[in-house]
């Protein structure tokens, strides 16, 4: 089926595909985003009838958009499902029943060297290097794994607020256990173990291609949960393929950068950003600051439970 250019057949054929998106099961609060993905593949790919659209424009697409550095594991996977419905109930394309649909959801783990491809050709052309975005555990996989093992969630959080950790460090601990669940296809955190972590950091670094430090991240993470909430430690596994660390140069803005940027903004983000960069303040240290914890007269700011539940002493911009 093509799309002429009649707004009402238009409309009817996606209104179709809406129908048959509901009828998949899938959630309403997504139905929307579906429609949008097969939109999208439609807008990318002109010149080129959708009947006669092949399994080769599908793979490109999706392997284009699994390299996109903003793009998480469940989105592929959703895109990867909103055009198996296009392709196999709505065009009903020949090569659809048997094009790997299951397995392009997860193309990382399943072709990553049509990724590798993708992946040089955009950085390339647009510089840069791939990133992990750690914000899983409320996408529609990750609801799954929290659904599940609620308890193991909730204790992991508990065990987290008990030893004062900052709320960043609970959000990420958090979603890491989620992802490595996932990863293993929802097993039983108890029937995990060494074997498993290891397979899960060489996924990481091998597959995924993340940064050292979000490796570690992920290592910490998961040693901490089998440590502290399963009580059945790990042990030493030292073997597992790290992450390159690249050395690099910091960057930092020098006062007439920093006093342009600050110069765009007004109100309270102006004197939040500048207490960020006059004071050295952590994000949170920002927002939970008090006036009370403000001393004027010797141009301090005592910083109270900062990371590691520690107090400290740091210096008030003149310009405060």
């Amino acid at each position: 089926m093509s799309l002429e250019p009649d707004a009402g057949r238009i409309e009817a054929f996606w209104s179709r595909y809406e129908a048959t998106v509901r009828d998949a099961g899938v959630r309403p609060r997504e139905t929307e985003w579906y429609v949008k993905h097969a939109q999208r593949f439609v807008d990318t790919t002109k010149g080129t009838r959708l009947r006669e659209k092949t399994s080769e424009d599908v793979a490109a697409y999706v392997a284009r958009q699994a390299t996109h550095r903003q793009i998480e594991e469940w989105q592929v996977a959703q895109i990867v499902h909103a055009l198996e419905l296009l392709f196999r109930e709505i065009v009903q394309a020949d090569w659809a029943s048997g094009f790997p649909w299951q397995q392009w959801r997860q193309p990382h783990l399943n072709f990553p060297g049509e990724l590798e491809l993708y992946a040089d050709r955009r950085r390339r052309n647009y510089g840069g290097s791939e990133t992990a975005k750690p914000s899983f555990k409320d996408t529609p996989q990750g609801l799954a794994v929290v659904d599940k093992y609620r308890e193991h969630v909730n204790r992991l959080r508990q065990e987290i607020r008990g030893r004062h950790y900052s709320i960043r460090t609970e959000q990420s601990y958090e979603d890491w256990l989620v992802r490595f669940l996932t990863f293993h296809g929802l097993r039983a955190p108890e029937t995990l173990g060494a074997a498993e972590v290891k397979s899960y950091l060489d996924y990481l670094a091998g597959v995924r291609r993340v940064a050292a430090s979000t490796q570690n991240q992920a290592l910490c993470a998961l040693v901490f949960f089998y440590t502290n909430v399963l009580t059945q430690p790990l042990g030493d596994f030292s073997n597992f393929d790290r992450a390159k660390r690249p050395k690099r140069l910091p960057t930092v803005l020098s006062r007439d950068e920093a006093n342009r940027l600050t110069s765009h903004l007004d109100g309270t983000y102006r004197l939040m950003a500048g207490l960020l960069y006059g004071a050295g303040l952590r994000q949170m240290e920002c927002v939970r600051l008090r006036v009370k914890d403000i001393d004027f007269d010797r141009n301090q700011i005592l910083v109270r439970d900062g990371k590691g539940q520690k107090d400290r002493v740091t210096m008030l911009p003149a310009a405060f």
